[in-house]
């Protein structure tokens, strides 16, 4: 009985900060390696971070991606920082502000191989649906790559027409898990 006073007793005494702030963590293996995702949500703030490092089994070489979410008055920020397995960097900005029908999205960013990058899009809804545009820009401001989007909804289904405009690239073909003994 005493532990269930002191229990409740130490709640009603810690700070409400404390108790808004939630942290979960997440850590699998396999045979190529592992991996530990921590997220922390702190409601009262409006941030939510999220710091995930890879280890390499072979080696033990790391990568690792911290994305860190913050609410403002407008929309939100989130910025993104990554190291892959050989030590480079890379990193991406994004500022969403709300508008009175949806939202818009600027923001920047640098790959791994160090060439900068600048997105644009806005989103918006409509009588039956929403609109929406992104735009994905290099430094001199040509258009690397765009997609827009126009969803409708009608008797109970959603029609979403996708327009894509990117320079193809050559992927190598991948086996399907079945194929290499999976499930």
């Amino acid at each position: 009985m005493k532990a269930i006073y002191f229990l409740t007793a130490a709640l009603l005494l810690t700070p409400a900060t404390t108790l808004a702030q939630e942290t979960k963590v997440r850590t699998g293996s396999g045979p190529n390696g592992s991996a530990t995702q921590t997220t922390t949500i702190d409601k009262e703030a409006g941030t939510v971070d999220r710091n995930t490092v890879v280890t390499r089994a072979s080696d033990g070489a790391t990568a690792s991606r911290d994305v860190n979410r913050t609410k403002t008055d407008t929309g939100s920020t989130v910025t993104v920082d990554a190291t892959n397995f050989q030590g480079e960097t890379r990193s991406a900005e994004r500022v969403r502000t709300r508008t009175e029908n949806g939202s818009t999205m600027t923001g920047s960013g640098t790959t791994f191989d160090g060439r900068s990058y600048g997105v644009s899009g806005e989103r918006a809804r409509t009588d039956n649906g929403y609109t929406a545009s992104q735009r994905v820009t290099n430094s001199d401001g040509g258009t690397i790559a765009s997609r827009d989007v126009v969803a409708t909804r009608e008797n109970g289904r959603v029609n979403r027409q996708v327009t894509t405009d990117r320079p193809q690239r050559e992927r190598p073909q991948r086996s399907s898990r079945r194929a290499r003994g999976g499930q």
